[in-house]
């Protein structure tokens, strides 16, 4: 069993599967444990953002500095019959 964390990133609005190591500086993300459930920051919040792009620290794992995701609000996305995401 593999035992690392998996990644999201937000694009256009959606969460995509992605590689730790393309988190940038400025990008939405959540974290998962190996067994699937979703890392939770100190404020109970499951988004984070990157205050760094991912780079390898000195043991060579990939690592991110990253503030947790507080919104005003509701968030709410949503996508036209034509594909546009709102």
């Amino acid at each position: 069993m593999d035992n690392l964390r998996t990644v999201e990133i937000l694009r256009a609005g959606v969460f995509y599967n992605s590689d730790f190591e393309d988190i940038e500086k400025g990008d939405i993300f959540r974290l998962f444990e190996p067994g699937g459930n979703p890392v939770i920051g100190h404020k109970h919040i499951t988004e984070f953002i990157a205050t760094s792009n991912a780079y390898l620290n000195e043991n060579k794992i990939w690592e991110v500095e990253m503030d947790e995701v507080e919104y005003e609000g509701s968030r709410e996305i949503g996508i036209y019959d034509d594909g546009t995401i709102i």
